[in-house]
């Protein structure tokens, strides 16, 4: 999992030495989208892998945190508030509809600007 948080090529987090379990109610975020929705990515129930690393010359940090589905990646301040999130995937299994978010890192708040739904073939 880590190789897979490295490939995503993120320059200015520092290096990823390891992961933790961590309970998706103690590092679900809220993130808050151009429009004023406000969404939880994670599920609270579950158990993720994950980490909190600095930002290279930033006092902000990012989260990243993944299962067996899902993959997210997260910058914040230091108190978790003014989260935006950087890379979320997605898993999907045969057969199920899979929808790809790429969101614009350059706002404050993350703004979907590309999606689409596609049904996933083996």
């Amino acid at each position: 999992m880590i190789a897979e948080f490295c490939k995503l090529g993120i320059e200015d987090m520092e290096e990823i030495t390891g992961l933790n379990a961590c309970k998706g109610s103690y590092i679900n975020l809220t993130y808050t989208f151009s429009r004023g929705q406000t969404v939880k990515m994670l599920d609270d129930d579950k158990i993720y892998l994950g980490n909190q690393l600095s930002k290279k010359d930033s006092s902000r940090y990012y989260g990243i945190a993944a299962d067996e589905r899902t993959l997210i990646v997260s910058e914040y301040d230091a108190d978790g508030s003014n989260a935006e999130i950087i890379v979320y995937k997605k898993k999907c299994l045969k057969g199920e509809r899979k929808k790809i978010y790429i969101c614009n890192r350059k706002k404050r708040n993350p703004r979907i600007f590309f999606s689409f739904d596609k049904r996933h073939s083996p």
